[in-house]
């Protein structure tokens, strides 16, 4: 079992196996968010990190960054498991709910097919979600696809910032379908005047300390591949 990271006192990081993304889970007083659920084989592990942290009958929402599988691909069995809604952004809905594979990448992890995911919540940039100590927003960044999504923590200074932009300075590849590397840039010139302490990213490390110097760089050396 991979134990949940306290991040904070009430942000815990599950960390990713192999291919599949980071687990984020945000404690609010009586509710929590999931922030991406990653591969299906991930399935038990998020339902261990829920047990673990006592979240179990509480009102819960799965919040996911972007339409690709290693995200995505658990999602349909922890819904149901805990009867949580499904957010996403409303470019990518349509691909969640006819379980597109090409859009979705499943087929690079050899799924030809998936099984279709009921998406409850539209979002569109701006949109809140209170969770008591943390106020999530959502901020859409396209690039990485077009639907991507960050999710900004304001009062506690914390980015959690999907396939968009990782430590050391990377950010998400754009040659997949709706992948578009001037949107990229675009995002990255949003996050960039964002005031990130903490940094969380769907793959690798999280950063702790400085986290804007990380998008800084990250928007530099994406200026230098146009």
């Amino acid at each position: 079992m991979t134990e949940p990271i306290a991040i904070t006192h009430n942000v815990f990081w599950v960390p990713s196996t192999g291919y599949s993304s980071n687990v984020y889970l945000v404690k609010g007083d009586d509710e929590f968010a999931i922030i991406d659920v990653g591969l299906p084989r991930n399935y038990q592990i998020v339902v261990e990190s829920i047990n673990r942290l006592d979240l179990i009958g509480k009102k819960g929402l799965i919040i996911l960054t972007h339409m690709h599988y290693d995200h995505i691909g658990a999602t349909k069995k922890v819904s149901s498991a805990y009867n949580l809604p499904v957010a996403i952004h409303k470019n990518e809905k349509i691909y969640l709910e006819n379980g597109d594979s090409f859009y979705t990448v499943a087929l690079l992890f050899g799924e030809n097919e998936i099984e279709p995911i009921d998406v409850d919540y539209e979002l569109l940039n701006g949109d809140t979600f209170n969770l008591g100590k943390s106020v999530l927003e959502i901020i859409h960044t396209p690039g990485h696809t077009f639907g991507s999504i960050v999710i900004y923590d304001k009062k506690n200074k914390i980015l959690f910032s999907g396939d968009t932009v990782f430590s050391s300075g990377s950010f998400g590849r754009t040659d997949l379908p709706t992948g578009n590397i001037y949107e990229l840039v675009d995002s990255l010139k949003k996050l960039s005047r964002l005031d990130v302490e903490i940094l969380c990213p769907r793959h690798g490390d999280v950063v702790y300390k400085n986290a804007s110097n990380q998008i800084k760089l990250a928007l530099k050396y994406a200026l230098s591949m146009m």
